[in-house]
């Protein structure tokens, strides 16, 4: 039987599974010495956590383990004191998965195609589906998930887990990986104690007061993912089958392969995107190329004055570039004749000045959509190429999470240590790196 979907949040007390909650920090490690499951929402985090963990005073080292069944790697970190000399010393075991364990699908006829009517699957009573079912390539990962909940698979010495931390990360969509993971974890082991680590950078000092100060799940967001999820189901579906079958008896269409019975596939981005690349298209087989001429025309002023200009040849020479209020004509003949006006005339006259102040406002912080603008523009990078280095460098401990949905640094970011890392470095910052 598949998890069922994650419980609402209940007012009055900690979530199902949740530690309780502590006046100062929200939530907090367990006091005694314990066992504590970190989750992340990828391997590269998990390997991050535990070299931050191993860097604590009197931690041991890394251990490494690889499950079987599944290939993930499992890390270990015993004597992790979170919080000072103090604080109860915590065998951390550390392991990451790959995005979303589970998802959702049609229950019943609706999941062949042909067996109902195109439009009952937009209708929920219609079409009911279920949560749970596995993703591609997840059911080892969730078995190992409940192992290490039963404190099996990472080695002899570890003990059963007492909590359970996640370390998904910080938006809606890690919310709902975080639930996912609860879910398998709880099927292993219904006493863990669960927690919601939250953090934008994997630097030493921020993930110590991430697992200094554990909150809750966010289950509303969660909530929000699973409605999305569905409609992207029920949508995509919806109109995937319809128009294949439509186009199906219209045309022939070939897969990539060459063979026969491709789908036309449809989703709520790829499909409005496709719209704006058919009419650049259609636009471009009709447009006639046609010569146009442009007279470009600058003045050079004498004596001590100084002409504003971005270009640093023109300032030296002290050029003025005019801008031509026609832009261009398409009679060559015309065109020669205004020229030559141009040529014979010994002067000009100024009939008016226009000037209006420019303002440049500064980038606007941990805006996703600008950083792949910018890379696009200065650096010719794509969307994937920006996302995957910008995820590295998060994963190296370099910059916030490039995937956030605000566009604000949270209180406790430390922007100094940060910036800090690139002081000093020759070519990077000039002289603003000191």
């Amino acid at each position: 039987m598949p998890p069922a979907p994650p419980p609402r949040r209940r007012s009055g007390g900690p979530l199902r599974g949740g530690v309780r909650p502590n006046a100062r920090t929200g939530c907090c490690l367990p006091s005694t010495p314990s066992v504590v499951l970190n989750v992340a929402e990828k391997p590269s985090v998990a390997r991050s956590l535990a070299d931050v963990f191993s860097g604590c005073p009197g931690a041991g080292p890394r251990e490494q383990h690889r499950h079987a069944l599944s290939g993930t790697q499992v890390l270990v970190v015993h004597n992790v004191r979170i919080g000072g000399g103090d604080a109860a010393p915590h065998t951390m075991v550390l392991v990451g998965v790959r995005g979303h364990l589970t998802g959702c699908e049609f229950v019943g006829p609706a999941r062949m195609w042909g067996s109902v009517d195109h439009g009952a699957l937009l209708d929920p009573g219609a079409t009911p589906v279920e949560y749970g079912p596995p993703n591609a390539d997840m059911g080892a990962l969730i078995v190992l998930l409940g192992d290490l909940a039963k404190g099996r698979a990472a080695g002899p010495n570890v003990r059963r887990p007492a909590m359970l931390v996640l370390w998904p990360d910080c938006d809606r969509e890690g919310e709902a990986i975080a639930v996912e993971i609860r879910t398998a974890c709880l099927a292993g082991n219904h006493g863990l104690n669960v927690a919601r680590a939250r953090f934008s950078t994997v630097l030493p000092n921020e993930v110590v007061a991430a697992a200094g100060n554990l909150q809750n799940v966010d289950e509303d967001a969660a909530q929000a993912v699973l409605c999305r999820s569905e409609m992207d189901l029920r949508i995509g579906s919806a109109f995937t089958r319809f128009q294949t079958v439509y186009v199906q008896k219209r045309f022939e269409i070939v897969d990539g392969d060459g063979t026969a019975g491709g789908v036309v596939s449809f989703g709520p981005c790829q499909f409005p995107t496709l719209g704006f690349v058919v009419e650049r298209w259609a636009r471009i087989q009709v447009f006639v190329p046609e010569n146009f001429y442009v007279i470009n025309m600058g003045a050079t002023f004498g004596g001590t004055s100084a002409v504003k200009s971005s270009n640093k040849r023109d300032r030296e020479s002290k050029m003025l570039r005019l801008k031509w209020s026609r832009f261009r004509i398409y009679d060559r003949t015309c065109a020669l004749a205004y020229y030559e006006s141009c040529l014979d005339a010994s002067h000009a006259i100024v009939t008016a000045i226009a000037g209006r102040p420019k303002r440049r406002y500064r980038p606007v912080p941990l805006s996703t959509v600008e950083m792949q603008k910018r890379a696009s523009k200065f650096l010719r990078l794509g969307s994937d190429a920006t996302m995957t280095a910008a995820e590295e460098l998060y994963r190296r401990g370099l910059v916030s999470y490039p995937r956030t949905e605000t566009e604000r640094f949270s209180e406790e970011f430390d922007h100094h240590a940060l910036l800090g890392q690139f002081a000093g470095h020759e070519g990077v910052g000039g002289r603003f790196s000191g």
